[in-house]
């Protein structure tokens, strides 16, 4: 199994290094273009749910429906981002997306035809995320990849607090069924710039003979769960996006029913996380030896857990706000952890090992989401956060405390 390349001295690469590659540029514009239009429609969905049930747990139920798809699609359609050429799969994937997401723009569906089409178009989610996750590393090498990766991560949470602060003005607007159209359109523009900007399909090397599809399938599973190393950095990861997410499925509720705002404030509780991840992303990767990297992604990832902690303290908005900024800042923990998980699999084996670590953070997102829909229903949403926040931050120490080897 070949690593990439070590860097020749303990500095991290430029972003004038990351950015000359021209593909890199146009993969990391399709990916945040599609993100932008997710996040309208999850805060079109959330909201949809919320004013026509008024419950906090068939909010986290729908807002979870953008997750649990991987549950099954994450691990068996991955593998075609390693069978075909990554190229097609993302082009195809994206354009069949538009055409499913664009039904939901239908007048008078109902809510649960609407929850089907999301089911749908979410299945298609992994192979296409799997083929930009494979090509990344052949696009960049050595510390331009851990410095592309840290700001792939940042473009993609900045259009997420874009997203989410679109979606809550188009609603606010038109409605939600104007937020779904934006989506299926954010798809049909990826494909179209994936399809122009990528110059060759990107086809991974095949194995001497074809394999079953439930071959594969296990192969995935076995890369990356069969061995220590890749194995503790996926639960590091997966049970930091169950924590996490936490405040951003109860942000309506806590929002409305806690902080008496309106949809502008749930848009603002949305893009708190989102914001402090941004900003450290953009300093672990582009200001951070690469050998100090490492040294800070098992503290992080416990910080990340504390500040939801002190949500016990009952926070006021702008507090809140802050409080969830730092846990964002702490998830650029994730960062390393991504180059760490890269450097441990085959070429010819990261859409499937992609689909398999992909899978279980979108898993662990939906129950996180669940669980915590679930607690805000008995307890308060108050209440559910710093539960989730104790509860992460004591998983979170026995996980850093496993050996990866």
């Amino acid at each position: 199994m070949s690593r990439r390349p070590a860097p020749a001295t303990d500095r991290s690469a430029t972003y004038r290094q990351v950015f000359a590659s021209r593909e890199y540029r146009y993969v990391v514009l399709s990916h945040a273009v599609t993100l932008l239009g997710d996040q309208a429609l999850r805060v079109a969905l959330a909201l949809l749910v919320y004013d026509d049930s008024k419950s906090p747990l068939l909010t986290a139920f729908a807002y979870s429906l953008t997750f649990l798809p991987w549950v099954v699609a994450g691990p068996v359609l991955s593998r075609y981002a390693d069978r075909l050429p990554r190229r097609t799969v993302l082009v195809v994937g994206n354009l069949v997306r538009a055409g499913i997401v664009a039904l939901m723009t239908l007048p008078h569906l109902p809510i649960a035809a609407i929850l089907v089409l999301v089911l749908a178009a979410e299945t298609l989610a992994p192979p296409v995320d799997a083929a930009a996750f494979a090509i990344l590393p052949e696009l960049l090498e050595g510390d331009r990849y851990v410095v592309g990766v840290s700001l792939n991560q940042a473009v993609i949470q900045g259009s997420q607090i874009l997203g989410f602060g679109v979606g809550g003005a188009i609603v606010g607007q038109v409605g939600t069924r104007a937020a779904f159209g934006a989506d299926a359109v954010s798809f049909l523009i990826a494909g179209l710039i994936c399809r122009f900007a990528l110059r060759r399909p990107y086809l991974a090397e095949q194995p001497p003979e074809p394999a079953s599809f439930w071959a594969d399938t296990r192969e995935g599973f076995r890369i990356a769960l069969g061995r220590p190393e890749p194995r503790t950095l996926l639960l590091l990861a997966w049970w930091g996006g169950a924590v996490l997410l936490v405040p951003e499925a109860l942000a309506a509720p806590f929002a409305t029913g806690v902080a008496h705002g309106g949809d502008a404030a749930t848009g603002w509780v949305l893009a708190a996380q989102p914001t402090g991840m941004i900003l450290g992303m953009l300093v672990l990767g582009r200001f951070t030896r690469p050998s100090r990297r490492l040294q800070l992604m098992r503290p992080l990832a416990v910080a990340g857990t504390l500040p939801l902690v002190a949500f016990a303290l009952r926070p006021s908005l702008a507090a809140a706000l802050l409080l969830l900024a730092l846990s964002g800042v702490a998830w650029s923990y994730q960062v390393p952890l991504q180059a760490a998980f890269v450097d441990v699999i085959p070429a010819e084996l990261r859409g499937r090992a992609f689909g398999v670590a992909a899978a279980g953070i979108q898993v662990w997102q939906g129950i996180g989401v669940l669980v915590g829909g679930g607690l805000a229903e008995a307890f308060g949403v108050i209440n559910a956060i710093t539960i989730a926040g104790v509860a992460g931050a004591l998983v979170m120490l026995v996980l850093v405390s496993l050996r990866a080897t």
